[in-house]
């Protein structure tokens, strides 16, 4: 007689990473708007303090009206409405990626983001000038990309 097999059930706890959290000065965490787990990663350190991620990640709830983040994990879903690098000349050649962390049965694996705004301006001259970004990836769609010049990936996935 061969032994009874035993079928493993995996039960999946509370998320690990809480929404609107700020991981390093180089990533930022939240939960989507269905759910999702969603990381902002840059590669220049701009996130090091809530007020410096807040001025550059602009979130809205699910009405549509802006969300003051503190990055404490509060555990609101959001939407990623634009990513704000206007007058930051220090974003230029930045790489910029929002993907998904793989949650069972949370989600649709996809983020998407509003817009990403980049550009410097003179007030005294009153000229605006692209700034120049490295490759954005984004794991979902992109709105739009106003005044920002980047090589820009967007791959939809299909639901689960």
């Amino acid at each position: 007689m061969k032994p009874a097999k035993h079928l493993t059930h995996i039960e999946p706890l509370e998320a690990r990473i809480a929404p609107a959290l700020i991981l390093s000065p180089y990533a930022v965490t939240f939960q989507d708007i269905d759910g999702d787990t969603a990381i902002v990663k840059i590669s220049k350190p701009l996130f090091t303090s809530p007020t410096a991620a807040g001025n550059i990640l602009i979130f809205t709830n699910s009405s549509g009206a802006q969300i003051q983040e503190s990055f404490t994990g509060n555990g609101t879903a959001e939407s990623l409405a634009e990513i704000n690098l206007l007058g930051r000349t220090d974003a230029t050649g930045m790489n910029i990626s929002v993907t998904v962390i793989p949650q069972v049965g949370v989600g649709n694996l996809q983020v998407n983001v509003g817009d990403i705004a980049a550009a410097n301006f003179s007030v005294n001259d009153h000229v605006s000038q692209n700034i120049d970004l490295g490759t954005i990836y984004i794991q979902g769609n992109l709105g739009k990309s106003t005044r920002a010049r980047a090589r820009i990936c967007s791959r939809r996935r299909s639901s689960r």
